[in-house]
């Protein structure tokens, strides 16, 4: 009676009739290990800037500052593998916020808590302090995809809403949380605590 050898991938569990087949199967997964740790120490990158900028940003002109000179982060957070080299190069960014006692949080939060949109989460708050304001931005040329997904990570603390424009111009709604930008709220703490006593 003939012998039918297969191998089982100790990883997924499949079966393969052949060595060559099972080969190409264990070539394709450590290549995907590899994108997985290249994407997972990415992200660490990219958080780490952005808590860097969180943390020193003190004014709009330091935060377009910081955004120009870390262009490249913005860009990887919203680049698919097949997207490399096609994303613009920011031209110019101006950035205007004022103080606001209730920013809401029905589209985005401070970082690690809840939207609330509607006021469905009864025991949430409804709004954040922090500012609102409005971005506004010139690319070098057309974006393979939305140009407000630049700053959509949710640890990069810009939170863009309504607006739009194309490659030459393009301009959305600005919310930033106080609790996102220490350095920002610390004059507003001070002034507020001034206003008690």
């Amino acid at each position: 009676m003939p012998k039918i050898t297969a191998r089982r991938c100790r990883f997924t569990n499949e079966v393969f009739e052949s060595d060559f087949k099972f080969g190409e199967h264990l070539k394709a997964l450590r290549e995907e290990k590899k994108r997985q740790r290249d994407r997972r120490a990415t992200r660490a990158k990219m958080n780490e800037v952005f808590r860097s900028i969180r943390e020193t940003v003190r004014c709009a002109a330091d935060m377009e500052k910081a955004i120009m000179e870390n262009w490249p982060t913005f860009v990887a957070t919203c680049s698919s593998d097949r997207e490399v080299g096609k994303h613009p190069d920011l031209v110019s960014i101006n950035i205007t916020f004022d103080w606001d006692d209730q920013v809401s949080n029905s589209h985005s939060a401070p970082i690690g808590k809840k939207t609330n949109w509607r006021g469905d989460l009864k025991n949430e708050p409804r709004s954040y302090p922090g500012w609102k304001g409005k971005i506004s931005y010139k690319l070098s040329h057309d974006s393979p995809g939305w140009n407000s997904d630049y700053f959509c990570d949710p640890n990069c603390g810009i939170n863009t809403g309504s607006g739009g424009g194309g490659w030459e111009h393009s301009r959305y709604a600005l919310d930033l949380f106080a609790e996102d930008w220490p350095l920002m709220a610390a004059p507003v703490t001070w002034a507020k605590l001034q206003e008690v006593k």
